[in-house]
């Protein structure tokens, strides 16, 4: 290699990265010649602070020097500068260089944030700490997922919307450390201690309605992970909430109980509150009257059902009855004086096309005539008739 011995300026000088453990740093001093003659050697000086005394020397055969120091030694400064000769023209002494500092073994970085919790739209405002002594020039910030976080510098705002990635839930806990760099170019120290950031992505609740006689009930539900939250009730979208409630601590479904409304037209709506932040509105939902519901006993079908229930039951109490009465009879147990006749009557529809006026046609008489005994104990006994009658068409 060539260098020139004339003019020769004034090197640069660096710390390269920060004090090992076992108290040793690399100072590098970087010759900088014109004029290129050949070479065989370049002496390296390194100074303490402002002293003119020596404290080490190298040598080299490139354009850079290193220094090996250890910062246990009992040094006057931890400024350190240097300047060079090359070895053809020893009386030609370069200019010294500005002053570095030493830098004892630098803490981990400390990661500051701010809020804690925010919702999806809010931003975090993140600082990473460097000591006062050694401003870093870059800082890199990274999450639970090992995603680094774009942005430079070390103070940064991001966003709950851009913390999340892929799915989520409603709560989302993002782990967040960071590191720094004390130049462009040298590795960054050990990750700071993790802190943590909650994200809220509170969607909306679910909603029912349902009124009951006098009252309607409504029941408004968070989504999972939402517990412990607090609810509010609102009419047609209002501005304002007309109720509210806390659900329990596991719970995340509350129920308002309020007034019947006679207005057909107003809706229910509700929200919850999570962490000081308000969800989204639920949709709102009508009231449904479970007293004026549909059933299945209203349709037709159902009609049918229980006038053929009333037919069979009609018909299996004249049956009985008539049973009971011959029973008696073949026993000889005395029955009863009535002279009072039973009618039972069933209306059998011809079909649905019949007038709601029933006919002489469409009725059946059973008709069970109770006879008094005779008044001597020697008449024998008439006995008891039933009459049954049915006229069709």
């Amino acid at each position: 290699m060539s260098l020139s011995t004339g003019n020769p300026q004034k090197p640069n000088i660096s710390v390269d990265g920060f004090v090992q453990n076992n108290g040793e740093v690399n100072v590098v001093c970087k010759m900088r010649l014109k004029n290129p003659t050949p070479v065989t050697n370049i002496s390296c000086n390194l100074y303490i602070g402002d002293s003119s005394e020596l404290f080490r020397r190298t040598w080299t055969t490139n354009e850079v020097c290193t220094f090996v120091v250890n910062v246990n030694d009992q040094l006057k400064s931890r400024k350190v500068s240097c300047d060079y000769s090359v070895n053809i023209d020893p009386h030609s002494l370069s200019p010294r260089s500005k002053k570095a500092n030493i830098v004892g073994k630098l803490p981990k970085a400390e990661l500051h944030l701010s809020p804690a919790v925010i919702s999806i739209e809010e931003s975090v405002k993140l600082r990473c700490r460097r000591p006062d002594f050694a401003p870093a020039s870059h800082c890199t910030f990274t999450t639970n997922q090992r995603r680094e976080i774009s942005g430079s510098g070390c103070e940064r705002s991001v966003t709950g919307a851009e913390l999340l990635s892929g799915s989520h839930s409603a709560r989302n806990e993002i782990t967040i450390r960071c590191s720094y760099k004390l130049e462009e170019g040298v590795k960054p120290l050990v990750d700071s201690d993790p802190s943590t950031v909650t994200v809220l992505d509170l969607r909306k609740p679910s909603i029912s309605v349902s009124t009951e006689h006098t009252e309607t009930h409504i029941h408004c539900e968070a989504p999972p992970d939402i517990t412990g939250a607090k609810f509010f009730l609102y009419f047609n979208r209002s501005r304002t909430h007309t109720n509210s409630t806390q659900a329990g601590t596991e719970e995340r479904a509350v129920s308002f109980i309020v007034p019947r409304s006679s207005d057909s037209t107003l809706t229910y709506c509700c929200r919850y509150q999570f962490e000081g932040f308000n969800s989204k509105l639920s949709d709102c939902a009508e009231a449904k009257n479970k007293d004026q519901s549909k059933t299945w006993l209203n349709t037709p079908a159902g009609v049918g059902v229980i006038l053929t229930v009333i037919v069979i039951l009609l018909g299996m109490t004249g049956a009985c009855l008539y049973w009971i009465h011959r029973k008696r009879k073949s026993s000889g147990l005395p029955t009863t004086p009535n002279n009072d006749a039973v009618y039972t009557t069933v209306d059998v529809s011809k079909g649905a096309e019949t007038s709601d006026a029933t006919s002489p046609s469409d009725v059946t008489y059973s008709t069970v005539a109770h006879l008094a005994p005779q008044t001597t104990a020697f008449q024998a006994q008439q006995d008891n008739v039933v009459y049954s009658s049915l006229k069709t068409d």
